[in-house]
């Protein structure tokens, strides 16, 4: 566009007094000044959706970094397990660890059940060498994984909406 304003106005330059016109829908026509305030909403258009793109990345930096933490806790809580509740009914629920790439139902599911048996654990008989209620590394209770993991979920429904916006701004620019 930037190439046919310069090619348009060397054209004006040519014809002097009469400058081009160039015709446009519904038998209208298109002045260089039109095409020019055309060429600059649609620079702000696409200036827009990389404003969307990148908020879009960094929710999903948030989300990211929310499920690394969450992943190392729900290691932390499985360690425990593994160390002082074999051979019990606690271990025997010890839950699956999610893959850092699963989607968020099935990376949410087992944390899920990491807190409900945590809050279990935390009611029955600690085993030598455990402290109940129980605090894994980083001062992390059970109130705080349970907020940690709201907080992902919160993250999920920003990345959403961000992923939103870049589809209006899209249609906009359309």
């Amino acid at each position: 566009m930037n190439q046919f304003i310069a090619h348009w106005t060397q054209c004006n330059t040519a014809l002097g007094a009469t400058p081009l016109v160039v015709p446009g829908a519904n038998n209208t026509t298109v002045t260089i000044a039109q095409f020019t305030t055309r060429r600059d909403s649609l620079q702000t258009q696409y200036n827009t959706i990389q404003a969307c793109l990148t908020a879009q990345q960094l929710a999903r930096a948030a989300i990211n970094t929310r499920k690394t933490n969450l992943l190392a806790t729900t290691n932390h809580f499985n360690a425990v397990l593994d160390a002082y509740y074999r051979n019990t009914d606690f271990y025997a629920a010890r839950p699956d660890v999610p893959n850092f790439s699963d989607g968020q139902e099935t990376f949410t599911r087992p944390l899920g059940n990491v807190m409900s048996l945590w809050a279990k654990l935390n009611a029955g008989p600690a085993p030598a060498g455990v402290t109940l209620p129980l605090v894994l590394p980083g001062s992390m209770d059970v109130g705080s994984f349970s907020s940690a993991v709201s907080a992902l979920q919160f993250a999920y429904a920003e990345e959403d909406a961000k992923m939103q916006d870049i589809t209006l701004a899209r249609a906009t620019r359309e």
